[in-house]
């Protein structure tokens, strides 16, 4: 009989149970890391890319336009324009409504949602019912009605706002108009582009109808609609044929918004038709658009296996009218797809390919105002698709004067926060200065503008520190401003009325705010504003003053300066080490002999001398038993556990201790009701029932604006955001375009609710 073993733990089964925990504990902590530094890793993302549209559709249903679309083609495409946005599946959120116009402009659909099959026949229904002869062609108060709703749209950056405008001749308020009152009325159309549509970054594409609007008679409407969609960034389009450009139009208009290859155009043919369509691998979506001349047509699409299309098949969605149908397909397999109708009418094909590599320009500086004379600091960051800042193979910026006049502007290569900067000196016409932004990385071109309205205001010229200075971890460093205006040094406000705060931040490496550090400046002797920064850690910092002017009429503006500095240990601060190869061996502690008087001459060959090694203590024997070695890999990780947790816990109660708060604050909202304001997390104003604060008012929006605990601990503020600034919240009728400090006592308006924020 052979003498039982004792069943043991191997060794490799001991280690791989402890690499697996520690391999936990690792991407546990990394998950928490990125995000706690990434909020957007918890927001949905759209698998395409394709951004969410909020789209204002205006049609022009003057009397002229009865003549020059009897087919009501502008009514079928606008259909099938909902149609192709509700039936997309590539993950976006889409939103439509409708203007149609004549005397005057009529809203016949909000801005709303139109992904569901109830939102497309209410669209349907709406613009079919609203179809009719609305008289003359009001564009002026059109264009306003339009520009109101978008600003009621969503604040969401990666939400594009934008206006299709259909017509089919120029502006005509009544009959007949002189050539001095349709100039005069272009005169106010391009006001109304320029301060309502190009600040807010809202494009018009205009698509003129027929020969009509852009013949021989009508080139005064064609070049005004040109120079409408250029100056918005939009396009310009021309339907000679209405029942196939405007669909064709429409897709291209989709192509530009969606920032995706889009490919395919209408096909037409004579009953019955049979379109062959051949799709390539990888796609993500395609969309088959079917225009039909007569309800009784039927549409067929058939797969390259044979199968037809029907409403519930897997990633299949169908939408349809008396006019029209569409098919969207969601990851639909390569191969000749066939399109059949019984009748006569046309098909487009809508191709959403899987996204390419795609860049954004995040504009960083300057603000959408600036003080005359003060020169124009600007500073970008170029993102990959994943966020990451990069520097483009190319990228160029050109600048637009109030005068017309285009310079380039060379740029240079920023620092950790930045990826590139430039600097426009010469600022001393007020007016619009139009930045345009070109770049090119991996063939994939890019670009983005921006406009800055340059107008009277003080600004602060930082005297102290100066840019790249190099400083000590540790040390005080003064900051020094000069109130300005235009080019000279002033010691008082123009106007004694007019309120002025400069908060003092400082930056660091990654962008975040330095605690304890926030300041707010009072105005000293000579214009002067002082403060004092110093840093534990070395690094490139960032020292930034915030000028807040508010105007004795309302007007608010703010104004930024900044610097660049450095921090490191000096040589100074480094303790002095011993070089090892100083080192030497202490002398024997008994008392030295003499020499005597006659040295002795050494011998040919030196003795070295005898050391007797003390001898080392045995070590203990190995842990060799599993038993043991399982104690010890035990014990191991939980000394890690409990030492991370404590360094953790500590780090994150030091830093949580230093924030903020807004203890001992309240809004009151009226008839005795108030709510307290306490802690350090921010407090959202909403009609969200799951708002902090909720308001039912119809025009108050989901999230309308923010509560934050600003400043530090020992000098606690509370400061005001608007969520959407072009429905912002209002402090003492001044419009929150910008963050703002509440004081004891002030008048908060969102909607008709009055909320008074108090300091108990």
């Amino acid at each position: 009989m052979r003498d039982a073993k004792p069943i043991t733990t191997s060794r490799p089964c001991m280690y791989k149970r402890a690499i697996i925990i520690t391999s936990f504990i690792i991407i546990l902590s990394a998950s928490l890391v990125f995000i706690i530094g990434n909020p957007h890793a918890l927001k949905g993302q759209s698998a395409s890319g394709v951004s969410d549209l909020d789209l204002m559709l205006v049609i022009d249903e003057s009397g002229s336009m009865l003549a020059s679309d009897p087919n009501t083609w502008r009514i079928k495409s606008a259909e099938l324009l909902a149609q192709i946005l509700g039936v997309d599946q590539a993950g976006s959120h889409h939103r439509l409504g409708v203007i149609m116009f004549g005397t005057s402009p009529l809203l016949v659909r909000p801005l709303s949602d139109i992904q569901s099959p109830a939102a497309q026949q209410q669209f349907s229904q709406t613009v079919n019912e609203n179809h009719t002869d609305m008289g003359f062609t009001n564009i002026t108060a059109t264009l306003r009605l339009a520009k109101s709703e978008l600003d009621k749209g969503r604040s969401d950056p990666n939400v594009k706002r934008a206006v299709i405008f259909l017509s089919d001749g120029y502006c005509q308020m009544k009959d007949p108009m002189s050539d001095e009152d349709i100039k005069g009325c272009d005169r106010e159309i391009r006001k109304i582009v320029q301060d309502d549509f190009v600040q807010a970054g809202y494009p018009i594409f205009t698509i003129a109808l027929n020969t009509a609007a852009f013949g021989t008679t009508g080139d005064i409407y064609k070049n005004l609609w040109q120079e409408i969609a250029t100056q918005t960034h939009g396009e310009y389009f021309e339907a000679v044929s209405s029942d196939k450009d405007l669909v064709k139009d429409y897709v291209s208009i989709l192509q530009r918004l969606f920032g995706l290859p889009v490919d395919g155009g209408p096909t037409n043919g004579q009953a019955p038709i049979t379109v062959p369509i051949t799709l390539e691998d990888g796609l993500l979506q395609v969309t088959f658009a079917i225009v039909k001349d007569n309800p009784g047509i039927q549409a067929t699409i058939v797969r390259p296996d044979g199968t037809e299309l029907h409403q519930g098949d897997p990633d299949v969605d169908i939408s349809g009218s008396n006019t029209s149908d569409t098919y969207s397909v969601n990851k639909p397999v390569a191969g000749t797809w066939l399109v059949k109708l019984s009748g006569q009418g046309n098909v487009s094909i809508f191709k959403i390919k899987k996204p390419s590599k795609r860049f954004t320009i995040e504009r960083l500086r300057p603000l959408a105002v600036h003080p005359q004379g003060k020169p124009m600091n600007v500073a970008v960051r170029v993102l990959d698709e994943n966020g990451k800042s990069i520097l483009p193979q190319r990228f160029d910026l050109s600048v637009t004067l109030p005068d017309s006049a285009t310079v380039a502007v060379p740029l240079s290569t920023g620092n950790a926060m930045y990826s590139l900067t430039a600097r426009i000196d010469n600022t001393q016409r007020e007016g619009a200065y139009t930045l345009q932004f070109n770049g090119k990385q991996d063939a994939v071109e890019f670009g983005d503008r921006q406009t800055v309205n340059v107008v009277k205001a003080p600004w602060l010229q930082l005297i102290e520190p100066r840019p790249g200075t190099d400083y000590p971890v540790g040390a005080p460093v003064e900051v020094t401003l000069q109130l300005m205006f235009n080019t000279d040094a002033i010691y008082m406000m123009p106007d004694k009325n007019d309120q002025l705060e400069v908060t003092l931040r400082l930056i660091q490496p990654d962008g975040q705010l330095v605690p304890n550090q926030a300041q707010i400046l009072k105005l000293q002797n000579g214009g002067v504003y002082s403060g004092v920064v110093r840093v534990d850690s070395p690094g490139d910092y960032l020292v930034r003053a915030l000028l807040t002017l508010e105007k004795s009429s309302g007007e608010k503006s703010q104004d930024i300066s900044e610097a660049s500095i450095h921090f490191s240990i000096k040589p100074t601060d480094i303790p002095t080490l011993t070089p090892i190869a100083t080192l030497t061996r202490a002398a024997p502690t008994s008392t030295p002999v003499p020499p005597t008087s006659t040295p002795v001459p050494p011998t040919s060959t030196p003795v070295p001398p005898t050391f007797t090694p003390t001898p080392t203590p045995a070590p203990p024997p190995p842990c060799a038993t599993p038993e043991c070695i399982e104690q010890q890999t035990t014990s191991t990780i939980l000394i890690i556990l409990a030492v991370l947790g404590i360094l953790g816990g500590g780090g994150f109660f030091a830093y949580w201790y230093s924030l903020p708060s807004m203890d001992n604050t309240l809004l009151s909202l009226g008839g005795g009701e108030e709510r307290s304001l306490s802690g350090k997390r921010k407090k959202v104003i909403g009609s969200d029932l799951r708002s902090d604060i909720v308001l039912s008012a119809s025009e108050v929006e989901l999230k309308h604006a923010e509560l934050r605990p600003a400043g530090d601990r020992n000098n606690p503020h509370v400061e005001i955001r608007s969520i959407n600034p072009s429905n912002p919240a209002y402090v003492n009728g001044a419009a929150v375009t910008y963050p703002r400090i509440l004081e004891d006592g002030e008048e908060i308006r969102i909607g008709q609710q009055v909320m008074t924020f108090k300091r108990s």
